[in-house]
């Protein structure tokens, strides 16, 4: 079987990372008892991430450290191990190179963010209308 187009490669591993920073809502404790100011483990979780990713180097090096982010998961807190892969995402340096991203806060939890607003009144799903915008000439 032939390896697979880097392309198609790091569209799989940008997956990978997707699915694995999304988090569910609140009702998981797992999730909900985690705090980077409170919590000093989380560098360690880190230092995993970076340890499998430096025997190897590259995109296989972020594979590997999802591996690890696999294998970690069943057992330590997930906020934590989502806290930790972040910052491994952000420290990184192949991370940036291969062109993989952390998933933005909306991606990653949109049940956290407010509603937008709009003229003023929170925009909850009810139609609301656009201000006029002038279209004098002059």
């Amino acid at each position: 079987m032939a390896a697979a187009a880097p392309v198609e490669r790091i569209r799989k591993v940008q997956n990978r990372i997707n699915e694995a920073l999304r988090e569910s809502p609140p009702h998981d404790a797992q999730t909900t008892k985690f705090s980077e100011y409170l919590d000093a483990d989380w560098p360690d979780l880190e230092n995993r991430f970076e340890r499998a990713a430096a025997l190897r180097g590259g995109i296989e090096g972020v594979e590997a450290a999802l591996d690890e982010f696999d294998q970690m998961y069943a057992k330590e807190n997930r906020g934590r191990l989502r806290h930790a892969f972040m910052v491994f995402m952000t420290h990184n340096k192949h991370v940036a190179e291969i062109g993989l991203r952390t998933p933005s806060l909306e991606e990653r939890s949109s049940w956290k963010l407010l509603p937008s607003k709009r003229g003023g009144v929170i925009n909850n799903n009810h139609s609301t209308k656009e201000p006029e915008e002038s279209h004098g000439h002059s």
